[in-house]
C-alpha cells in the first residue's frame, strides 16, 4: 500500500534526524563541558527562565528522589536518563 510505505518513509526518515541532532547536541555538550553522555540516554530537557515554577521544583525533587533510591536502595532504573537544564537568570540591582 502506498499510504503505509510513505509513512515507514517518514517515520525512518524522523528517527535519521532525530539522532542526527541527539548527536550534535551531544557534540556541543562535550566541546563546552567534556562530559560525555550516552546518546541511546533519553533526554529531559528544561529550557526557559529560571523562576520558582512548580514544574521545575518538581523534576528537580524527581531527580534527587532517583538519585536517592540508586545510591541507597539499589535502584537500577531500565532506561537510562539525562537531565538538562538551561536558564537564564534575571539580576535585579537596586537603585540607590
Amino acid at each position: 500500500m502506498i499510504i503505509k510505505d510513505d509513512k515507514e518513509k517518514l517515520l525512518l526518515n524522523y528517527k535519521k534526524l532525530r539522532k542526527l541532532r541527539k548527536n550534535n547536541l551531544l557534540h556541543i555538550f562535550k566541546n563546552t563541558t567534556g562530559i560525555t553522555v550516552n546518546p541511546e540516554s533519553i533526554f529531559d530537557v528544561q529550557v526557559k527562565r529560571l523562576h520558582e515554577y512548580k514544574r521545575q521544583l518538581l523534576n528537580a525533587l524527581h531527580i534527587v528522589y532517583l538519585y536517592r533510591e540508586i545510591k541507597y536502595n539499589g535502584l537500577r532504573p531500565s532506561t537510562k536518563n539525562v537531565y538538562f537544564f538551561a536558564a537564564k537568570s534575571i539580576v535585579r540591582i537596586p537603585n540607590g
